[in-house]
């Protein structure tokens, strides 16, 4: 590949594109210390005989490769940007290209990541209704199911779950945890260090799976654990003998009729849970206890310096969001909430007489059939939102609406669980949005809808069909 060398902190043309705007599916961009290649993939209706195909292309600067029946939602970069990995799938079967390398054919091709060093592929896939796991070089299995599969916050050790003979194993590293009844729950990293926990059932009891010790064995389920950042501590509710309880080492807080929905805050110092005590029912926030409330609370967020707990709750049959001391209401239903980055501002959609609304500080906007993915930037104060109107969906940013599209998500591949990519800047976001059944990616830059992206903060743009960068 020819690298193209551009200037930083400009707009910056890249290249023409060889396919009409419009048909672009995905946009990336190949980088090499100061040298930038633009990456894209675009979707072909081609006439093969009496019926038309629709065909995926991917260009990597004004080289073409495929056709292909589709090529994967996301394509991937390396960890220095400089290879470029992609899912193609052609007869059924799948490839993963990694850079001029084509590896396959496979039945299905699992996560996809990198060994620590980044020098490394691994990934899982199936190959006559066998799974393996690929290492680099090497082929692990086969296995007859794999679950999950991932690293440990540093990078260092690779976790994944299969299963063998009818027996479930959590792999860590070389060495294979197990067997367990089914296949595990819960699985949590933490926020650094190699630290990781899951519940297993062995014989029918239940356990939790640390990195270093087992707990247990309880009769019930464990649902609700959470691990210290360094991955040193684990903290869970339990039920013993009928009664709840938080553990947390040699400590037991309770006995609770009920408690759920443990959430630690960001910092790893501080934590929340519903707890029902003698039918009536509870926020427990450490050693402070909130309510009662009418309902049980199921859902909390810490603002990101983890100093505000937000929840929203029942009081006399009207809900009502509560961060700190503050509470704001009554509404017939609260349905979102997040914080923005200065862990002050607060935004939530409320319901009422039937219709949404978006409530930011003094700002109130709707009225709206259905809002999604509310979405504060990482940095500043703008809000964006996704909301239903006369039946269509647009995307909100500030005073701008745009659409309609047929959806409006961040990732084809998950619509409903990530949300947009704001820029450093605040103002500049990507998205996704579904046309014809076809997801296209977005960008919304100075005021105007652009066919582009954000990939590491480089802001990809298509205008006049020429494709643009601009540094972060």
């Amino acid at each position: 590949f020819t690298f193209l060398a551009v200037p930083a902190w400009a707009h910056e043309l890249l290249d023409d594109i060889v396919c009409d705007a419009h048909q672009v599916t995905q946009l990336g961009v190949l980088t090499s210390q100061d040298a930038y290649l633009p990456v894209y993939v675009y979707r072909q209706e081609l006439h093969d005989g009496m019926e038309p195909v629709t065909k995926d292309f991917l260009v990597i600067g004004h080289e073409k490769q495929g056709p292909y029946d589709r090529v994967a939602s996301s394509f991937r970069f390396s960890p220095d940007g400089q290879t470029l990995i992609y899912e193609a799938v052609t007869d059924e079967k799948h490839y993963l290209m990694v850079g001029n390398e084509q590896r396959g054919p496979y039945d299905a091709v699992h996560w996809v990541g990198f060994t620590p060093n980044g020098q490394g592929l691994v990934y899982g896939a199936e190959i006559d209704a066998k799974h393996y796991v690929m290492v680099g070089s090497e082929k692990r299995g086969p296995y007859d199911w794999l679950g999950l599969i991932s690293f440990t916050a540093d990078g260092q050790t690779l976790i994944y779950e299969v299963q063998i003979d009818e027996q479930y194993y959590v792999i860590v590293g070389n060495k294979k945890q197990g067997p367990y009844d089914t296949g595990i729950w819960n699985f949590t990293l933490s926020s650094r260090g190699q630290g990781f926990a899951y519940v297993a059932q062995i014989d029918g009891q239940y356990y939790i799976v640390t990195n270093t010790k087992k707990l247990g064995p309880y009769a019930s389920r464990i649902d609700d654990l959470v691990l210290s950042p360094d991955g040193q501590g684990v903290v869970y509710l339990a039920s013993t003998g009928g009664d709840f309880y938080l553990v947390a080492g040699n400590q037991k807080t309770g006995p609770y009729d009920l408690a759920s929905s443990l959430t630690l805050a960001p910092n790893g110092r501080a934590l929340a849970y519903a707890a029902n005590i003698n039918d009536r029912n509870y926020v427990i926030k450490d050693k402070e206890k909130f309510g009662p409330y009418d309902q049980n609370v199921a859902n909390f967020i810490f603002s990101p310096d983890s100093k505000t707990l937000a929840y929203a709750a029942s009081i006399n049959g009207q809900e009502y969001l509560v961060a700190g001391n503050k509470k704001w209401g009554p509404h017939d239903w609260i349905a979102l909430f997040t914080f923005g980055a200065d862990s002050t501002t607060l935004a939530y959609t409320a319901t009422i007489d039937g219709s949404y609304y978006v409530m930011a500080g003094n700002k109130k906007m709707g009225p709206y059939e259905n809002v999604g993915h509310l979405t504060f930037a990482s940095h500043g104060p703008s809000l964006a939102y996704t909301a239903e109107i006369n039946g269509q969906k647009y995307l909100i940013f500030g005073q701008k609406k745009l659409g309609p599209y047929d959806d409006v998500s961040a990732d084809p591949a998950w619509p409903e669980d990530h949300p947009f990519t704001f820029a450093s800047d605040g103002q500049t976001f990507a998205y996704q949005v579904r046309i014809d059944d076809d997801f296209k990616p977005r960008l919304f830059m100075n005021n105007e809808e652009y066919i582009g992206s954000i990939h590491n903060d480089h802001i990809l743009y298509i205008k006049e069909n020429k494709i643009y960068r601009k540094a972060p």
